[in-house]
């Protein structure tokens, strides 16, 4: 059984926040079920690490929140020009 020291697991946390476990587990000859063991006891160790998904997913709806109160704002001036 492989030892790996602290600041690997932390460098290979970092990376698993960039692009994945799946992909961080390839890269580093590490499975995923390790690398998510190695997360979770961090986790209780110090709370929760984000792992970026949930603000990704905040940012997406945030836009996506924009785009469609635009669009009504148009479709609004649109009704009104049409009333005419």
């Amino acid at each position: 059984m492989k030892r790996y020291g602290e600041e690997f697991k932390e460098e290979a946390l970092g990376l698993m926040k960039e692009i994945g476990a799946k992909e961080t587990g390839r890269k580093l000859d590490v499975s995923e079920k390790t690398l998510y063991g190695w997360r979770r006891a961090k986790e209780q160790a110090q709370g929760p690490v984000s792992d970026g998904t949930a603000e990704a997913k905040l940012r997406q709806l945030e836009k996506e929140n924009d785009e469609l109160r635009r669009a009504n704002e148009i479709l609004k001036k649109a009704m009104g020009f049409l009333a005419r």
